[in-house]
């Protein structure tokens, strides 16, 4: 180094063990082909030169690990460049490129990529902004990915390159994937600025950049039309612009932790927002707009500086949750104080709307009920009840009467010491929570007028669920002690409503006896919120020999209560126990001859045991989160099967014989570790829907194109797909199928048409791979072939027709590999219309 030599001499070729050669520093402008000869070399440093070309004899040097060629007048780096699979460290920095070449990501093992300070402008992933390629952050190696000093580049952001290579990385898989997925979460990534390329995507459906430094949010936030759940918390934004409201279909807004001074003016455009969370900012006055939300039903604007609330709050019908605190409001009314230490709690919209005052008042209340045990919130038209409300442990005596309630929450289970609860003319009450039963202290319960009252209904239909009544058999007399009013009269005295009551219990209330019978389903409403540590007791009274749905979601069953309880359910179709404690599948299921749905969600289960394949009356299967490693082979006696669902297993591959189901219509491999689909699939005819997202497939089977029925095809979170190529996969799912049905109409055809179908040079390797053999007639006319044809072309002894017109060669390379006892060669026929640098012919060109 450091010797101002302008040319390295040739017989450099000659230090053939040489593992290191450093010449940085010095004035050489190319590197000469005998450097090709030190195959040994690991470590090449040419930095700070004049190089100006890079020769592509250096893929010949395989062993290199690091190559450092920074600060030189590099224009462009061969793509060539990926034959060096063994590089581990690429320094290109300080050069003049405009773009790094396109094969950089097939090279795997790379780790280091540093080419800050170059004049990368170019657009390789299509964004519409200069930026690089997002297969860079998809390279599985890759660690450090220097970009600084490229002014130019917006993919990744100038905030981000001057950032950590980790966050460079992910900014490059999520924007890519929410092409996709629709999804985007750029949270904790230090971005000061919303991106270019992120207000472009305007096909994003939901969209978070919270736990970053925004100070603003930009006027053109306003493309995203599509967006509908908008995620800004833990920023530094001042305001939000009134163009914001012109994202019509935002349904969601989270602002939280933030220094917004106000809400947008305009925020009645937002006609399908139902949520404001707005938490820990300075917000002062809620603006009118707000008011004219036809849909918003919560707005939490807790912690701020709120001092008063809008008068056109009468008018929000919809609101029915709302959150703030007083503290500003006490001070802006010096002659109001608050007990000490309540400061906040939930406001529901119908007291808001009837001012500071009242809401004040309620404040108090829910103070004052933990000292009195007493809750008073008669005549406010409440439509739900206050999660608060539910927190007062130490109530006895609740008042709700006059209100709009359709129900009492679940979350009332925890009010223990309750003895009284007042629902007097509760017009719109339905049900109680199924839980209600564990208020065991519950005496006196009142419900005049109400629609559970025999006024409105001749036979009262009181919600409780069966389970409870099979619990409490005598309902009216173990649980409460008094019900009263619920049979009486209405009518007008003097223009006054009257009511008038017996002051008598209903029997018709809670039937004496419960009957099930004749039992033909037995299914526990999941939002009973329970597990059960086995089968509910009431079942077991009575005949189960004619009971043919059983779904138990959530509980404590294991493998060998199942099977005791498996040799009453003989008659049984469908079978569905959720969440439970089952590790294997018992065979006492044999007996059940008729089952048709078995679904074990949520278990322990390890393997699939063979008597379950001796079911052949089974139409679904579904065993979703278990801990299966192997689908036998004996699958493909099933054949009546329509779904197979084995979801968020261990499997690694599956078995030939799946493809002997040909009912098949719904296969869900999704969440597991399968690398490879069999060509069998070919034989599932009537597949409609197929998912295999989140495995490690690197290629469809080209018998994919068999199955023309099949309309919904998933395959996210697998590593790099190589066939088919990624740019179709990105549409529809009759593209992706008519893509690999060309493939496999070749075998019987021998010709394949790809014409203007996007291909690179990468994709049509992998299609040679499938038809080098069979393959007469190829048509690859119109793609975006660039960088010569590959060399697997050569083995295409059978090719009598290729076109490769309109393609954009620079290099075209027809050079045959021909044996000694070769035949006589063939007539090729070649349309072309390419800009030729080199020529190797070979062939008789016609």
């Amino acid at each position: 180094e450091n010797n101002n030599m302008q040319l390295l001499p040739a017989s450099v070729g000659q230090l053939i063990r040489c593992r290191l050669l450093d010449v940085s520093t010095n004035l050489m402008r190319i590197l000469p082909p005998s450097i090709a000869n030190l195959t040994s070399l690991t470590t090449l440093n040419v930095s700070k030169n004049r190089l100006i070309l890079l020769n592509p004899i250096l893929a010949r040097m395989t062993s290199l690990t690091k190559l450092a060629l920074h600060h030189n007048d590099l224009k462009e780096i061969p793509e060539i460049i990926s034959t060096l699979q063994g590089l581990q460290e690429l320094s290109v920095s300080n050069n003049r490129l405009t773009e790094l070449p396109h094969s950089i990501p097939r090279m795997t093992n790379l780790k280091n990529l540093l080419a800050a300070g170059n004049r990368l402008r170019t657009d390789p992933s299509a964004w519409g902004l200069p930026g690089v390629s997002h297969e860079l952050g998809f390279m599985p190696n890759l660690i450090e990915l220097n970009l600084e000093q490229n002014d130019k580049l917006m993919v990744p952001p100038l905030d981000l390159v001057k950032g950590s290579s980790a966050h460079i990385l992910r900014f490059l898989r999520d924007v890519f994937e929410a092409r996709e997925t629709r999804t985007l979460a750029l949270r904790d990534m230090d971005l000061r600025e919303i991106p270019q390329v992120v207000l472009r995507m305007d096909m994003v459906h939901t969209l978070s950049l919270s736990d970053n430094t925004l100070r603003s949010v930009p006027v053109d936030i306003k493309q995203l039309t599509s967006l509908t759940y908008l995620e800004l918390d833990n920023n530094q934004l001042v305001l939000l612009p009134e163009d914001a409201t012109k994202m019509s279909n935002l349904t969601e807004l989270r602002c939280s932790n933030n220094q917004i001074k106000r809400l947008p003016e305009t925020c009645n455009r937002w006609i399908r927002v139902q949520r404001i969370i707005a938490q820990d900012n300075k917000i002062k006055a809620i603006p009118e707009g707000v008011c004219e939300m036809p849909h918003l039903t919560e707005l939490d604007l807790e912690n701020n500086k709120l001092v008063t609330l809008p008068e056109a709050f009468i008018i929000c019908t919809s609101l029915t949750r709302l959150r703030f605190d007083t503290t500003d409001m006490v001070k802006a009314s010096p002659a109001v104080a608050l007990p000490d230490g309540i400061r906040r709690c939930e406001i529901p919209a119908e007291i808001a709307i009837c001012g500071v005052d009242e809401v004040i008042r309620h404040f108090f209340k829910m103070h004052q009920a933990w000292s009195t045990h007493r809750l008073d919130l008669h005549g406010f038209g409440l439509r739900t009840l206050m999660l608060d409300v539910c927190q007062l442990s130490v109530l006895t005596e609740l008042n709700l009467s006059g209100n709009r309630l359709k129900y009492l929450p679940s979350e009332m289970t925890q009010l223990k010491c309750l003895k009284k609860i007042n629902l007097d003319n509760c017009y719109k009450l339905e049900y109680f929570h199924h839980d209600m039963w564990i208020l065991t202290n519950l005496k006196k319960l009142s419900i005049k007028a109400g629609l559970l009252d025999s006024w409105h209904h001749p036979t009262i239909l009181m919600k409780w669920p069966p389970t409870v009544l099979a619990r409490q058999p005598l309902l009216e007399r173990q649980y409460l002690k008094e019900l009263s009013d619920c049979v009486g009269k209405r009518y007008k005295k003097d223009g006054r409503q009257v009511w008038e009551s017996t002051h008598r219990l209903d029997y018709r209330f809670v039937p004496h006896e419960v009957s099930l019978d004749p039992i033909t389903s037995a299914e526990i409403d999941s939002e009973a919120k329970r597990s059960f540590p086995d089968f509910p007791p009431e079942i077991w009274h009575h005949d189960l020999t004619t009971l043919q749905v059983l779904h138990l979601p959530g509980g404590h069953i294991t493998s060998e209560r199942l099977g005791e309880a498996a040799a009453q359910l003989t008659e049984m179709r469908k079978l569905i126990l959720i969440d439970q404690k089952i590790d294997y599948l018992p065979e006492e299921l044999a007996l059940m001859t008729s089952l048709e749905v078995l679904c074990f969600t949520g278990n322990q289960i390890k393997e699939i045991p063979s008597f379950i394949f001796k079911m052949i009356s089974l139409t679904k299967l579904i065993l979703i989160e278990n801990q299966i490693a192997k689908l036998p082979a004996e699958i493909g006696l099933l054949t009546n099967l329509t779904d197979l669902v084995l979801t968020y297993n261990k499997l690694i591959y599956l078995p030939d014989e799946i493809g002997n189901l040909p009912k098949l219509d719904y296969l869900v491999m999704d969440e597991n570790k399968i690398v490879q689909i069999p060509d069998t699939i070919q034989n599932l005819t009537s597949l409609k829907e197929m998912s295999f997202n989140d495995n490690k497939i690197s290629r469809f089977p080209v018998s994919l194109g068999a199955l023309t029925q099949l309309e919904v095809l998933e395959f996210g979170k697998n590593p790099s797909i190589l066939l088919p190529p990624k740019q179709v996969l990105l549409c529809e799912v009759s593209v992706v199928i008519d893509f690999m049905q060309r493939i496999w109409d070749c075998k019987n055809t021998q010709k394949l048409n790809f014409r203007n179908f996007q291909l690179k040079e990468s994709t049509l390797k992998e299609i040679i791979k499938e038809i080098w053999n069979i393959c007469t007639d190829l048509d690859i006319s119109k793609n975006l072939l660039t960088k010569d044809l590959p060399a697997s072309l050569k083995n295409m002894t059978g090719l009598t027709r290729l076109n490769i017109s309109e393609n954009t060669f620079a290099t075209l390379n027809l050079e045959t590999q021909i044996e000694a006892a070769a035949p006589p060669k063939k007539v090729v026929k070649i349309r072309a219309n390419v800009t030729l640098r080199t020529f190797f012919e070979d062939n008789e060109m016609v």
